[in-house]
């Protein structure tokens, strides 16, 4: 069916951007990663290949980590400073349906519907009720999904830390 046809086209990239948009709980991993053979040409000691199911960085803590994603050798990778190998890494990868929380499948659902709604149905109305549907599911999912996590500590700031040692 069309419905069937645009659902296919659109749900690996309404899934990647959904996951990608917050640091969901059951999408979360820690890895260490491995220099990759070449060091990058000029600025950077390292370059630490992200893995394949990688879609977003959980920010560490660390103040001043020098570091940048680009392109490294044809694969993204993590171009640093930080010469300790392996690099330790926390980020959102592209976890499979069997581990999505229910809040979350349905909310997903309700964001493809919105993508595809006016394409499959021709009705801006539909299309804006879904939207409305899935905003006010998203809202309930990210709340729970912060309860659910504890916070990271804070990074304290040089500014901070420089008044410490000088008292």
């Amino acid at each position: 069916s069309e419905l069937a046809v645009e659902a296919n086209q659109s749900y690996d990239l309404i899934r990647d951007v959904e996951l990608r948009a917050n640091a969901w709980g059951f999408a979360s991993k820690r890895m260490n990663i491995a220099a990759h053979a070449t060091a990058p040409a000029f600025e950077f000691l390292k370059a630490y290949p992200l893995p394949a199911d990688w879609l977003r960085i959980i920010f560490p803590v660390r103040q001043n980590l020098d570091w940048r994603i680009e392109n490294h050798e044809g694969v993204t990778a993590i171009l640093t400073n930080q010469d300790s190998s392996p690099l330790r890494l926390r980020y959102i990868y592209r976890a499979s349906e069997a581990l999505f929380d229910p809040l979350f499948t349905l909310m997903l659902g309700c964001s493809l519907g919105w993508q595809i709604a006016e394409r499959v149905t021709q009705s801006n109305s539909k299309r804006d009720a879904m939207r409305e549907r899935y905003i006010d599911i998203r809202r309930e999912a990210r709340r729970l999904n912060a309860f659910e996590r504890v916070p990271d500590k804070s990074p304290i700031d040089e500014w901070v830390t420089g008044l410490q040692v000088g008292q």
